[in-house]
């Protein structure tokens, strides 16, 4: 019986029994693991680190001699009929890594499975050669099944009972449907999944972040448009990839109308029509009109805003064209805006510059034309969130915003009323979160903010309190959020991240509160 070890200087094979060292060699490329091939007459050592290439070196096992056969193989040789040998790195060397699995062929015939980032032993699921991954270290990470043949998801497990803040440090598979989950701080969890009919198969190779998403006016789909131009549909209920789109152009923004899904591109608005109908539900790309614009700033109910040389445009959808602006000479917008908010009527936009805290409501007349309704100053407050409602001459907005000198630290939830042209502030109620970090979602009924400790909380605008309360640790599309819809007739929350998407089902929120 031998044993491998290795350190950072050599690579050394021991005898078991004797405690003798047999021979030694260099570790020339700096290998963080090594493992006997299954007929014990190789040693293959390795250098996996997230995001570059994986470097192998394949050793007799007696002699430790280096053969040449160890070479990443490029081909698309892998069937479902054979049984692979896996080796992947700890989670330590790979988190947040997107999977990637190589395989090489041994001289005996045998191949062997190389894994950038730790996953389980390969198993069958669903007829297919499939590994289970966690995509982070923490224990609130969902766990994917993956078939690594066709490098698709087939399933994706959200667990909720492992205790907050500890980490996965190993995964393995003891059946097709048993899993053993170690944790840190010596939990052990042994998870039995079940396998659906239909499952949410998602292409996990992922080479560009998500620039902007939409939502479709019938929440049954979501659309993705990523930096590499690309544009994906997706399932709202399964997750599944119904259409993929190349773009012309880099997306800046999107929006979902009842008709079209609306692209602003780098120098053109394109549009797709859209059928719920068909398995592919959006038609030919069809050209809108050119557009010249340095930011996007909001892109929603029929309006779209945005900033070139320092001009703010606001352009509006009239009978799903877009109409020009249309504004009296003596009217101008505040061109220093950082924020722009879209009424939920889409008629009105509120105009808000974080730095000095002007701002300025317009509302529109008749088609494109805006006028100014009320502008001022919100006292100097630091505002972190914006939501405009209400109809022509009874607007009212929603705003959290931190205390107003540095003794009061805490934030406050206030309703503006913008009648007769001017803003009056009320119901100054304070949140008991303490250190929020961020605003995901908001309208006029609940805020959905996130705190330092990575909880989620679902506050009530009428009274600020937290209804209820959900722990998602380190998710990627949590942290560095795109977008977040929450669909409330089907109580879903769909987060969107630069390079993860989640959806879960919040249960009982117009009853539960703490």
């Amino acid at each position: 019986m031998r044993l491998v070890t290795l350190d950072r200087d050599f690579i050394k094979v021991w005898d078991v029994r004797t405690k003798d060292l047999l021979v030694e060699v260099e570790n020339a490329i700096g290998a963080k693991f090594c493992r006997f091939s299954k007929c014990n007459s190789y040693i293959l050592a390795g250098n996996s680190k997230p995001y570059f290439s994986i470097k192998c070196a394949l050793f007799h096992s007696k002699t430790l001699d280096m053969l040449k056969a160890g070479d990443i193989c490029g081909d698309t040789c892998l069937t479902y009929k054979d049984n692979y040998q896996m080796i992947s790195p700890s989670f330590n060397d790979s988190f947040n890594a997107s999977i990637r699995i190589e395989h090489i062929h041994f001289p005996t015939a045998e191949t062997l499975l190389v894994a950038n980032r730790c996953c389980s032993k390969p198993f069958e699921w669903k007829s297919r050669k499939c590994v289970i991954f966690s995509k982070s270290s923490q224990s609130a990470s969902p766990l994917v099944v993956y078939d690594f043949i066709n490098e698709e998801i087939i399933d994706v497990f959200h667990i909720n009972c492992f205790p907050s803040h500890c980490k996965i440090i190993y995964i393995s598979n003891l059946d097709e449907t048993h899993f053993l989950i170690c944790l840190n701080y010596c939990h052990i969890f042994l998870l039995s999944f079940e396998t659906s009919a239909e499952s949410p198969r998602v292409s996990f190779v992922n080479n560009a972040d998500v620039k902007c998403c939409a939502l479709s006016p019938d929440n049954l789909y979501f659309a993705c448009c990523y930096n590499n131009s690309v544009l994906t549909v997706r399932s709202v209920d399964t997750g599944e990839t119904l259409q993929t789109v190349v773009l012309k152009q880099p997306p800046a923004a999107c929006w979902w109308s009842e008709l079209y899904l609306w692209v602003v591109c780098k120098s053109v608005v394109v549009k797709y029509p859209y059928d719920s109908t068909q398995r592919k539900v959006l038609g030919n790309e069809l050209e809108e009109c050119t557009i010249n614009f340095d930011v996007v700033l909001k892109f929603a109910k029929d309006a779209l805003v945005i900033r070139y040389a320092w001009e703010i445009s606001i352009l509006r959808f009239c009978n799903e064209k877009l109409c020009p602006q249309q504004i009296s000479d003596s009217e101008s917008f505040l061109h220093s805006a950082t924020t722009a908010i879209i009424s939920s009527d889409g008629c009105a936009v509120l105009l808000y510059d974080e730095h000095n805290s002007d701002y300025q409501l317009w509302e529109i007349a008749c088609k494109n034309r805006w006028e100014l309704h009320s502008a001022g100053r919100f006292d100097g407050r630091r505002v972190r969130w914006l939501f405009l409602t209400g109809t022509k001459n009874s607007r009212s907005s929603v705003w959290l915003y931190l205390g107003e000198d540095d003794i009061d630290s805490a934030f406050h939830l206030s309703s503006v009323d913008f009648s007769n042209s001017v803003h009056r502030s009320t119901h100054k109620r304070t949140l008991s979160v303490v250190c929020l970090t961020r605003v995901i979602y908001g309208d006029s009924k609940y805020l959905i903010i996130v705190d330092d400790s990575d909880w989620i909380h679902f506050v009530k605008v009428a009274d600020g309190k937290i209804t209820t309360s959900l722990y998602l640790g380190e998710l990627a599309s949590l942290r560095w959020n795109v977008s977040s819809f929450y669909i409330t007739s089907r109580s879903l929350l769909l987060l969107v991240g630069k390079t993860d998407i989640n959806i879960f089902k919040i249960h009982n929120i117009e009853n539960y509160s703490l």
